[in-house]
């Protein structure tokens, strides 16, 4: 059986950034943009995770390459390669 539990905190709402957030159809070949994402790994994991399918979305609309890298651990890349 569950317990009820009181006087449990709500967890902070990871992030709602959306892609229209991110700059990804104004980049250049060879341009990039940093996206700080100084969390726990499971939030990094679930952005990285959404810059990736943005990153594909738009490269199959658009007919273009991107790739995607964290930086440190704070920081996901989005680079044009194509």
């Amino acid at each position: 059986m569950t317990d009820i539990l009181s006087d449990v905190p709500l967890p902070r709402k990871l992030s709602t950034r959306t892609i229209n957030d991110w700059p990804i159809e104004n980049l250049e070949t060879g341009q990039c943009f940093i996206v700080p994402c100084g969390m726990d790994e499971e939030a990094k994991t679930k952005i990285e995770r959404r810059l990736r399918a943005a990153a594909s979305r738009y490269g199959r609309r658009l007919d273009r390459k991107y790739a995607v890298r964290r930086l440190d651990a704070t920081q996901i890349g989005l680079w044009r390669t194509a």
